[in-house]
């Protein structure tokens, strides 16, 4: 796949929402060139960096 190009040309149907297109180019993907995707979520410990309830605190540094 290195060296090999394809132009895939193709309409999306009228009516059509923005959503619905990465749906439609798997789908063609997969049927064209027998190409799959694999997707799976993940939870992932980590921290937030927030503003506290009282504002933030932090003041403009000098020359800034």
């Amino acid at each position: 796949m290195d060296n090999e190009r394809y132009d895939v040309v193709a309409t999306i149907p009228e009516g059509a929402s923005k959503e619905d297109v990465p749906v439609m180019l798997q789908h063609l993907l997969a049927e064209r060139f027998r190409m799959t995707l694999h997707s799976e979520a993940e939870d992932h410990p980590g921290y937030i960096l927030g503003i506290g309830k009282g504002g933030s605190k932090l003041k403009a540094a000098c020359g800034a």
